[in-house]
C-alpha cells in the first residue's frame, strides 16, 4: 500500500485495478481491502455497488478453487515452490562453503543441487502455463459473467482514473497498473515475459 498522502488516491486506484483484473485468473488478493476501497467508492461514485462487486470476487474463487485450483493442482503447487526454494538455498549455501573454505570438491554436490532447482522451476512454469489456458478456455456461464462484469468495472475506473490524474496534473508513469486482460484508454509501458504474466500499463490522458 503507499505511503504518501499526496497521491493516496490515485495508488489505490491503481492497485484495485490491478487486484480485480487479477482476480479473473484466480490470484489471490486482499478482499478486506478491495471491500474497504470499494466502501469509499460506492459513496462518491454511483456506478459502484461495493455488495455486488465483493459477491462477484467470492463467486470467481468459488468457481477457480472448483474447476482449476483443485487440491491436486495446490498441492503439486506447493511441492514445487519448496522443491524449487529448497535446492535453490541448498545450492546457494553449498556455492558460498565452496568458495569461501576454498572446498572444491562441493561443486559436485553444488551442480546437482542447482540443477534440480531449475528443473522444479521448469515443472512449476509448465503447471502455471497450463492453469492459465485452461482459465482462457473456462467456459464457464457463472465465470465468464462475473468476468466481464468484473472488466466493467476496471474499465470504469479505468477511465475514472485517468480524468484524476489529468485533473491533478500528475504522471501516469508513477501510478503503472499490472493487468492481464485488455482494457481500453490505457497505454502499455512494458509487455509479459517468460517470468512475468502480466503486462504493465498507464492510463492515456486525453488531451
Amino acid at each position: 500500500m503507499p505511503k504518501n498522502p499526496r497521491d493516496m488516491d490515485l495508488h489505490n486506484m491503481a492497485w484495485t485495478i490491478s487486484s480485480l483484473d487479477m482476480a479473473i485468473y484466480g490470484n489471490p488478493i486482499r478482499l478486506d481491502y478491495i471491500e474497504k476501497i470499494m466502501n469509499n467508492y460506492e459513496k462518491k461514485y454511483s456506478e459502484i455497488n461495493q455488495t455486488r462487486i465483493i459477491a462477484s470476487l467470492k463467486n470467481i474463487e468459488r468457481i477457480m478453487l472448483d474447476r482449476i485450483y483443485t487440491p491436486v493442482i495446490r498441492k503439486r503447487l506447493k511441492i514445487l515452490n519448496y522443491g524449487t526454494r529448497a535446492f535453490l538455498i541448498s545450492a546457494i549455501i553449498v556455492a558460498f562453503i565452496s568458495l569461501f573454505y576454498r572446498m572444491n570438491w562441493l561443486l559436485y554436490v553444488f551442480y546437482p543441487l542447482f540443477i534440480l532447482a531449475v528443473l522444479f522451476l521448469l515443472l512449476n512454469y509448465i503447471v502455471l502455463k497450463g492453469i492459465d489456458r485452461k482459465i482462457e478456455n473456462l467456459n464457464d456461464e457463472d465465470y465468464l459473467e462475473e468476468k466481464e462484469f468484473i472488466k466493467s468495472i476496471n474499465q470504469y475506473l479505468i477511465d475514472l482514473m485517468a480524468k484524476k490524474v489529468k485533473e491533478k496534473n500528475a504522471n501516469p508513469i508513477d501510478y503503472r497498473i499490472p493487468l492481464k486482460s485488455e482494457y481500453k484508454n490505457l497505454e502499455i509501458v512494458s509487455r509479459s515475459t517468460f517470468f512475468r504474466k502480466y503486462y504493465t500499463a498507464i492510463v492515456k490522458i486525453q488531451p
